[in-house]
Formats: structure tokens, sequence, C-alpha cells
């Protein structure tokens, strides 16, 4: 088998990428109607996603007149703080698969009279707008498929707020309590809980995080945040994240390369196994990226994708080896996030450089996810 050899210039901008427990049990009582999914569900005789939304996605209720609405001074919102979604419910039919409710489970959400955080969005100045819903009105508004009961919620009347100046995941949400928000979206129900100080503090490294980091620094390009994960920057990721993989892990298959004169051996790895892969890394999901065989430049290694699999030549990498350095944890005010550095050596050159992550904490294997990564090596 004829291997491929990386360049040195491209292993110096690698860098790196996150999973997902189970959602807790509501324990929420039973109700006449079946929590179906509009996106899982066949085209054998069933109602499209859009059409089926229409007839009968629950619809949030109309705000009441201002005399309902409590105070709007900041000392009265009792939302404010950092929050994280912990669970979802679909009473009815909803635009959204199951896993599309799942990519949500740990998706942190800030409140606060200056800012408004969620999936995509950091605004300033959030505009809220609040008014308290009765206890039936809630559940006429949904048609009895959303009930106080069904969220297990035992007041009479909550208050529902809404952001007028966002209409991002989070945008409008009801408090069930001080520690409790439901927020509706495309049909289904997301529970968040409150997070504390004591929550976000105590962030440490494991020996289980220190070898997950350590095979970053190799497979993982260098990115800064979301803005950067472009078309490239996600070729990179299933390309490096798999070509040096031992097939004692991964299924290995022959491809025919009449380009290359041989049959080429290649990483068959699943679209679940990759979409799980980046949710451990990076805490985002995979995008619907599905480059072709067809469209692969001639003599490139493989990285397509064809009947849900993708398919990634095996090549070796430089001599670099890697050894962890430092491990800082910074915790002001719920922001908590870490930076962790390891030292690069190659060959017989000790200290040729250094690999920097930013973490934040999160609830997968790891205790953490990537938001950047940096790679400095000597002249």
């Amino acid at each position: 088998m004829k291997k491929n050899y990386l360049l040195l210039s491209l292993i110096a901008s690698l860098s790196l990428t996150g999973c997902k427990t189970d959602s807790p049990d509501l324990s929420v009582p039973e109700l006449n109607v079946t929590p179906i999914s509009a996106a899982d569900t066949n085209t054998n005789g069933a109602q499209s996603a859009s059409s089926a939304s229409e007839e009968t996605e629950p619809q949030p209720p109309k705000q009441e007149d201002s005399q309902n609405q409590p105070p709007t001074t900041s000392t009265s919102k009792s939302y404010y703080g950092y929050w994280k979604i912990v669970d979802f419910l679909a009473p009815g039919i909803t635009a959204l698969s199951t896993d599309d409710m799942e990519g949500y489970i740990y998706l942190p959400l800030t409140y606060l009279d200056d800012s408004f955080q969620s999936e995509n969005i950091a605004l300033e100045d959030p505009i809220y707008t609040e008014s308290v819903i009765t206890k039936e009105d809630f559940a006429d508004s949904y048609q009895n498929q959303v009930t106080f009961e069904y969220l297990n919620i035992a007041a009479d009347s909550i208050v529902s707020v809404s952001i007028s100046n966002s209409a991002e995941f989070g945008s409008t949400f009801y408090v069930a309590d001080e520690n409790t928000l439901y927020i509706p979206f495309d049909g289904a129900f997301f529970k968040a809980s409150r997070q504390t100080e004591e929550d976000l503090s105590h962030f440490t490294l494991t020996d289980t995080g220190k070898a997950f980091l350590t095979d970053m620094c190799r497979v993982l390009v260098d990115f800064e945040g979301a803005a950067s994960m472009d078309d490239e920057f996600w070729w990179n990721f299933l390309f490096y994240s798999y070509t040096g993989a031992s097939p004692e892990d991964f299924e290995m298959v022959q491809i025919p390369r009449e380009d290359l004169g041989f049959d080429e051996t290649a990483v068959k790895v699943s679209l679940e196994d990759v979409q799980a892969y980046a949710r451990l890394t990076l805490g985002v999901d995979f995008p619907d990226f599905k480059p072709t065989f067809e469209d692969m430049p001639a003599g490139q290694t493989s990285c397509f994708f064809r009947d849900g699999y993708y398919y990634i030549g095996v090549s070796d990498f430089p001599a670099f080896q890697y050894h962890f350095s430092d491990f800082t944890a910074y915790e002001e005010s719920f922001d908590t996030s870490a930076l962790a550095t390891f030292t690069v050596d190659f060959e017989d050159q000790t200290n040729a450089g250094t690999v920097t992550f930013h973490l934040y904490p999160a609830d997968n294997q790891n205790g953490f996810t990537i938001a950047s990564k940096t790679t400095t090596l000597s002249n």
C-alpha cells in the first residue's frame, strides 16, 4: 500500500473539536396525544412537516394587557442569570426531529439586563417584554396539549417573556419558577435549569481529558471559534480526524483509484459517528457537509461521502510529540473557561513550539468542549 505523507506545514495548522448524555426524564403525566416528529415521519401516507405544523403545532398564547405585566425593573427579573437546556418534550407534531431536539441539550443561555446569549447570538441590550399567563389561558392556547400539569408547574399563573429584538432560540420563554424555564420552539418545549456558581466552578482537567487533547494536538486544525467553521474547516476536521485511524478501531476498505493507479486503503465511518464526534469535540452539530468522490481533484487522498458513510484515505503524520504543560481555569461571574497548553517536540528538537486550547466545561466524557486552538512553532 502506498502511504501519503502529510506536509509539516499542514500539521502546524492542525486543531480540534465535541457528545451528550441522555436527557433526564421529566416524569410528566401521560397525555392522550402521541408525540410525533414531522421530520422523523416517513412519506408513506404521512403529512409533510410544513402542513402538519400549520394544522396542529401548538402556538404560544397571546400576551395580556400591560395592566397584568409585572414591573420591568432589573430587580424584578427573576430569570436574569445563566441557564442550560436539560430536557425537551414533544407534546404534538413538531418541525424538529428527535436528533434536532437532542442537539439543544446542554446548550447554555444567558439572560442579563444588557445581554442575551443563545446558540448563535450575543445580543446587546435585549428588549424584554413580560406578561402574566393564567393556567386556564395557557392550556387553551395550546389546545390542552400542553398544560401546567404536563410541565409540572404548580402555580396558578406564570410569567411569559419575549425578547422583541431577537428571533433566536430562547427569545421566548416561560418562567416556571426561579430555577426553571420552558422554551417553546418549532412545536417542542425545552426545559432550562439555572446554573449556579457552584455548577460552573471546579473546572478541572482529568486524565481522560488530557489524553483527548493530546490527540487533538495532532488531528485538530487551528481555528478561532464558531465563526471560522467554514467548509474548509470541516473538510480538515473530517480528514485529519480519521486519516491516521487504526484498523483496530475502524473498518478499513479498498477504494479503486484509477488516477492513483492502485486501490487506496480508506477508513469507513458512519455519518452518525462523525456527528457524535463533532458534538463531543466542539459542542456543535456537524453541518450537512457531504463531499462527493466525483468532485475530488485527481490524485487527492480520499475524503468523500457515499450512502451514509464517509471514506477517508489513510496517511501518516509527521513525528511530532506533544506533552501536557499547563491547565488554568478562569472562573469569574459565571464565565468559566480554561486554557490548556501542550509543548511540542519534533525529532531531536525539544520545545519546538506550543499548542493552546481554549476550553469550556461540558457534560460529556471529557468534561469540556474546545472553543479554539492555536499552534505556535519555533523557527
